[in-house]
């Protein structure tokens, strides 16, 4: 089921709900029979949510919003448009990978604000104040075991994409073979006239 934070474009509300949208907005062009689009669908589900009040998800149905498509040349799917102050800002094609989306989002969302610290004043009879620890440099952290397990899991799914889009152009060529070969099949195969003339030749002289 799709995530009730994704909105439904369509001609009447587009220029409210994506130009006039005070945050980004990922809208995502895509159809029923798409595969591809169907295999990123829950990824942009998880993205509207771990985005929610930062970035807009929205999805138009080229089918049913044909109008839409041809104004943003739209022709391919899924095609992934990134609206920021009513202008595209980023476009992407096909079953991208969560990773990828996040890296083309990420200069477009505002960064998270800080909450302001709060200072202590130190005592009067104490001694010159140590620097706060928020000074001190800090060292990058290794990434957690949890956060490679994620990576592996992204890794894991966009693989799973690949070969499912592998294996529909696997049929699509299959289809094509039989098609073509129906096709030759049903072409009559004509004498040339040359031979036939020949033949005649053959079975004159043969009569004399």
């Amino acid at each position: 089921m799709s995530s009730q934070r994704i909105v439904q474009i369509s001609p009447d509300n587009f220029s409210k709900e994506v130009k006039q949208s005070p945050i980004p907005v990922l809208v995502d062009f895509w159809a029923e029979w798409c595969g591809p689009c169907r295999a990123i669908a829950p990824m942009l589900d998880e993205v509207a949510e771990s985005h929610a009040g930062a970035l807009k998800v929205a999805k138009v149905n080229v089918d049913a919003n044909q109008n839409l498509a041809a104004e943003f040349g739209v022709r391919a799917i899924p095609t992934l448009l990134i609206f920021k102050g009513g202008e595209i800002k980023d476009q992407l094609l096909g079953a991208i990978s969560r990773r990828d989306l996040e890296n083309k989002l990420a200069p477009h969302l505002e960064p998270a604000k800080e909450p302001a610290r709060k200072t202590t004043p130190a005592p009067v009879a104490a001694p010159a104040p140590a620097k706060p620890a928020a000074e001190a440099p800090l060292k990058p952290a290794a990434p957690t075991l949890e956060a490679i397990a994620t990576e592996l899991h992204e890794l894991r799914e966009s693989f799973e994409r690949i070969q499912k889009d592998v294996q529909l152009l696997k049929e699509e060529n299959t289809a094509l073979k039989t098609d073509f070969a129906r096709l030759k099949s049903d072409v009559p195969v004509k004498t040339a006239p040359a031979a036939k003339t020949a033949r005649r030749k053959k079975s004159g002289a043969k009569s004399g």
